[in-house]
């Protein structure tokens, strides 16, 4: 009779186990994995135009992409037509940063810690700072573009997805849609993405070209616009029609985004391995490798990249790590790509690498600040 209990309840816990497996695994399917990868249509191939680059129009871009549509009959009964999109200037951001770009002729200040040219100003810091007992270091870079074509995204594809190394061997050729050269060399500076994988994405656009496109999405996105600014929209707070109306330049999907509208931290949750679900759309909360774009102004940014898993630095979570963008004195943060993806290259060397013999995402595309061939 013993034996007999003890058999019925050894299958019990099996099959206890079995369910929870399944539930488990059906949980994070539909919650993790189904609602984040979404085909594109036929219509919008992306494998054609991976390798292409389009370079933002001199002309003020066409911010509707529909044309205009009647809006139905006056009192008078005539057809009345809906307003045209609002202008967006695609700017030159010079004028506003006086004295921090070189003159036109002058000799390119090339220097470990320094990048200054006509167009592009980089400094660069290293920082460690105590958190929790233990060291964190990050790489901090104030970046001053004059156009915002100097800020480019290049896809890598191939076999050398999971390097920066792909740079190396395709910086020197960018090409646009007719195929003429656009780059003045390799990238300055350039940061892992946002890890979209080929053209599964609920939302994508690089260099203008809208890639995917939703009428909703689950994750917090960061935003480029061709007039320089940078914003985070949250899932509550998404509609396609108004960010199209604003001409997006570059769309991220990762996130969370970091700070309030105050540039403030957006909570305040310190928990090591746990991130506020109230305030940051994201399951991401240990201490990890972090990447991230910071925002200041139209044409004033900020990359950053925390180190971890080492012994100089022990990584960061997502609340403190909003912390340091707010300290920066960012308006606006974007969490990127982390853990072992997060890399960032500044004048040929590295300053964050991954462990290339660790388990490591194939990188999709690459964040990149260089210098452009100018045509009229």
């Amino acid at each position: 009779m013993k034996r007999y209990r003890l058999i019925v309840w050894w299958k019990l816990i099996v099959i206890d186990i079995i369910v929870f497996a399944i539930v488990l695994c059906t949980f994070c399917y539909f919650h993790h994995v189904r609602d984040m990868w979404v085909l594109a249509g036929d219509d919008n191939p992306i494998e054609s135009t991976l390798g292409v680059f389009t370079r933002p129009p001199k002309t003020t871009p066409q911010v509707s992409q529909k044309p205009p549509v009647t809006s139905g009959t006056s009192g008078t009964g005539e057809v009345t037509t809906a307003p045209p999109p609002p202008v967006i200037d695609e700017g030159d951001f010079g004028a506003k940063f006086p004295g921090v770009f070189l003159e036109e002729g002058e000799p390119i200040i090339s220097q470990e810690d320094r990048y200054v040219s006509h167009d592009i100003n980089i400094t660069y810091r290293k920082s460690t700072i105590q958190i929790s007992g233990h060291d964190v270091m990050y790489h901090y870079f104030d970046v001053y573009i004059r156009n915002i074509e100097n800020f480019y995204t290049v896809p890598i594809t191939g076999t050398s997805r999971k390097t920066l190394d792909a740079l190396e061997k395709m910086g020197s050729e960018l090409t646009d849609e007719n195929g003429e050269l656009i780059n003045d060399g390799p990238p300055i500076l350039s940061m892992n993405g946002d890890y979209w994988r080929h053209n599964k994405v609920l939302l994508a656009e690089r260099n203008g070209v809208l890639y995917s496109q939703s009428e909703y999405i689950n994750n917090d996105i960061g935003i480029l616009y061709y007039d320089g600014s940078f914003e985070v929209v949250s899932p509550d707070m998404y509609n396609w029609q108004q960010i199209a109306n604003k001409a997006p330049y570059q769309i991220w999907y990762f996130g969370p985004g970091l700070l309030n509208e105050d540039g403030s931290p957006r909570g305040e949750n310190a928990n090591d391995y746990k991130t506020d679900g109230a305030s940051y759309n994201s399951i991401l909360g240990g201490r990890n490798p972090r990447a991230a774009i910071g925002y200041y102004e139209p044409g004033h940014y900020a990359f950053v990249v925390v180190d971890g898993r080492s012994s100089e630095s022990y990584g960061i979570n997502i609340p403190n790590f909003a912390k340091i963008m707010s300290q920066l004195g960012c308006t606006a943060a974007y969490n990127l790509d982390g853990g072992n993806s997060a890399q960032i290259k500044f004048n040929g060397e590295y300053k964050r690498k991954g462990d290339q013999n660790a388990s490591q995402r194939s990188l999709d595309d690459i964040l990149c600040i260089g210098e452009v061939i100018k045509k009229d």
